[in-house]
């Protein structure tokens, strides 16, 4: 029975659950770079009121056809499991609780209908929410900046990395960029798609500031991580939207030249360094250059590798990821310096090392059927979205804290399941 069919003498709080589900959705949209406690209540509201929606009619419900949801369910029963055979158990606890959104968020999403309509409208609430993050750290950097002699000077000394570690205050500085980068692709999205076609000169306008802010903001703040994902998913976006060969050569020429302001890029010269004595000397580079030269994500990789290595088809266990790099770190002698980075800083071998191999399998899996939707529909908002976050998953353990997986599942299965209900005929 479909939704909209049902009886409202059977089904008497249906306006009102209705209404509840819609709200907790745009306020989900909107608080999400807030990074909030307030969240968690709000999927919860979300979700509770979709199954309450949709009880009627679960017999209907088929995981099959979202195959990229049913991933993710079985990834988070993966690292369920992982809580009973891991030996920090306290630490295991609290890593399952904040992987639940993987869950109810792309799970919530597919029994719920979510009109095209409906979907921009979580888009502009988004938006709305990453304008009003930024304005107001920037408003507290400013007051900062005129009130407080000593983060005056500090700002005037070292510009790049105070505005890295001071301007956003809302949470880790890394999310933030991604927010950033996701908000600056939907607009984007929106005024190069089909809906643009339907603003304003004043609302283009007006889009265009926005979108140079956010752009600024992204560029401004020196995650390498985050202006690699950036630049890339740029230069994608200008390849889609591009409809002749010859236009479409632009954006691998801007590629090129976005290699070379990166490898000329202060941020990237320790990186440099290392490259140029890989090519110019047969010697090396160790695990002791690489700390020294300040390179540290080739060491954590291949820390990360060796634990792999040794227990490849069921992982280490959900709350024991730090305690074996941490063992590690010590039999290659390097724990003195590395102890408190004890991260693979990279999402896939992370899950790899807690989960095993299967894991590892599903985590790309959800990817890969995700790709598959987007190059088949040339789903725009879709593609950017799993370029952008897959890039920041190869760099950053993004689902090892809770505002990562929120961030993760909520584009995740409102772009996944829109657009396999769009698109039902591929």
């Amino acid at each position: 029975m479909h939704y909209n069919q049902i009886n409202n003498k059977k089904y008497p709080y249906r306006s009102f659950l209705i209404q509840l589900q819609e709200f907790s959705l745009m306020g989900l949209a909107f608080i999400i770079p807030f990074n909030c406690l307030l969240v968690r209540y709000i999927i919860g509201i979300f979700f509770v009121s979709s199954i309450f929606l949709y009880w009627r009619k679960i017999r209907d419900f088929n995981i099959r056809k979202f195959p990229g949801v049913g991933l993710l369910f079985l990834l988070f029963f993966i690292y369920a499991i992982g809580f009973f055979y891991s030996q920090h158990s306290n630490l295991a606890w609290i890593d399952v609780q904040k992987k639940l959104p993987l869950v109810l968020l792309p799970l919530g999403f597919t029994i719920t209908e979510i009109s095209e309509n409906k979907k921009y409208r979580l888009y502009w609430f988004y938006l709305a929410g990453v304008l009003t993050v930024t304005l107001i750290c920037l408003f507290y950097f400013i007051i900062r900046y005129f009130s407080d002699s000593h983060f005056h000077r500090e700002i005037l000394n070292f510009p790049f990395s105070m505005l890295y570690s001071r301007f956003y205050i809302f949470g880790n500085i890394n999310y933030y960029v991604v927010y950033l980068s996701m908000a600056a692709l939907l607009v984007i999205g929106i005024i190069f798609g089909p809906s643009g076609s339907g603003l304003g000169k004043a609302m283009k306008r007006w889009m265009y500031i926005g979108l140079f802010l956010f752009l600024a903001f992204a560029f401004l703040i020196p995650s390498r991580s985050g202006l690699m994902a950036l630049v890339i998913t740029l230069i994608f976006l200008g390849y889609y939207f591009c409809k002749s060969l010859c236009s479409r050569a632009i954006p691998l020429i801007l590629l090129l030249l976005a290699g070379f302001y990166m490898t000329g890029n202060y941020r990237f010269d320790s990186y440099r360094q290392v490259f140029n004595r890989m090519i110019r000397s047969t010697e090396a580079a160790d695990s002791e250059y690489l700390i020294e030269k300040n390179v540290l994500r080739p060491v954590f990789w291949k820390t990360s590798a060796k634990v792999i290595g040794e227990h490849l088809w069921f992982g280490v266990g959900t709350g024991d990821v730090k305690a074996q790099i941490k063992a590690k770190y010590k039999e290659m002698g390097v724990y003195d310096t590395l102890h408190e980075n004890d991260d693979p800083h990279n999402q896939f071998l992370r899950t790899f090392v807690a989960t095993g191999l299967l894991g590892f399998l599903m985590l790309l899996g959800a990817f890969w059927f995700g790709f598959v939707r987007g190059f088949q529909s040339k789903d725009y908002f879709l593609l950017a979205f799993l370029i952008l976050i897959g890039i920041h998953l190869l760099f950053k353990s993004m689902l090892f804290r809770e505002d990562g997986v929120i961030f993760f599942s909520f584009f995740y299965g409102l772009l996944y399941t829109a657009n396999i209900r769009e698109n039902s005929a591929i």
